[in-house]
């Protein structure tokens, strides 16, 4: 009888550590493609034989709205989102493969690079409804890995969960108005819309603080809402376009801050 256990244990760990190996691997391949991927669309446009696309950048000044963001801060923050899940996955290759929480947050870190690179392919083509659908999938995937995992290590959290999470929610406010905009052109609406997304922004940030301490998820959304601030201010929008989002992640920084002490 202790024969056959320590037989079925053993087989256990070799199923264990395959699944452990398979999620490294997904995890690399899915990296590698998120970042490939974000690189090309930002230097390319796609072309899909007589058809050219628009890259990212490109798209974002084409229909201007009250939450164009900056492409220098936006592409810092990838940069360094990016950097950080291959810190995240070069540390874990050597973690215990008994801690099968690993395998959970791996099959979301997964998920959310293939809809990253779903979105990004959309975007860059103008397929902005569909892009949109995608995001709020992502936005799922992510928060239910925010609220499962709330006790992880604080950087795995910062990596893995609160730069995708805080980034996806700018998007799907961003991609929303450049949705509407492409589709019946700017006006005072669209705009009134993007002043209240805005302030939505801070409502997250506060949430995130009050509910779980998170100040990592705080500044981050204040710093998407600084490059949201300066590319108003750089489009020269009138005062009420700018301002807000520089109180916001003004408001942002210094309640983070303040619960910090």
């Amino acid at each position: 009888m202790k024969k056959r256990s320590a037989s079925l244990n053993e087989v256990s760990r070799v199923d264990l550590d395959r699944r452990f190996v398979l999620a490294h691997v997904i995890n690399a391949l899915t990296w590698g493609v998120s970042a490939g991927v974000s690189i090309y669309y930002t230097v390319r446009a796609p072309r899909d034989g007589p058809t050219i696309g628009t890259r990212i950048w490109d798209q974002n000044f084409q229909y201007e709205t009250g939450l164009t963001i900056d492409p220098n801060m936006v592409i810092a923050y990838w940069v360094g989102m990016h950097v950080a899940l291959f810190v995240h996955m070069l540390a874990n290759i050597s973690a215990a493969s008994n801690d099968i929480s690993y395998i959970t947050i791996s099959n979301h870190f997964s998920i959310n690079n293939l809809l990253h690179v779903v979105f990004l392919v959309l975007f860059v083509r103008s397929a902005f409804g569909w892009a949109e659908c995608i995001l709020i999938l992502n936005f799922f995937n992510l928060s239910v890995l925010y609220f499962k995992h709330s006790k992880l290590s604080h950087f795995t959290r910062i990596s893995v969960i609160c730069g995708p999470l805080a980034w996806n929610f700018i998007a799907i406010f961003w991609n929303w108005e450049i949705a509407v905009t492409a589709g019946i052109g700017y006006n005072d609406t669209i705009e009134g819309f993007g002043l209240f997304f805005v302030w939505a922004i801070l409502g997250y940030g506060v949430f995130s603080l009050l509910v779980f301490q998170d100040l990592a998820m705080a500044f981050l959304l204040a710093y998407l809402c600084a490059s949201i601030a300066v590319a108003q201010h750089f489009l020269q929008r009138s005062d009420r376009m700018w301002i807000p989002p520089v109180v916001i992640a003004s408001m942002g920084y210094d309640i983070q801050k303040w619960c910090r002490k």
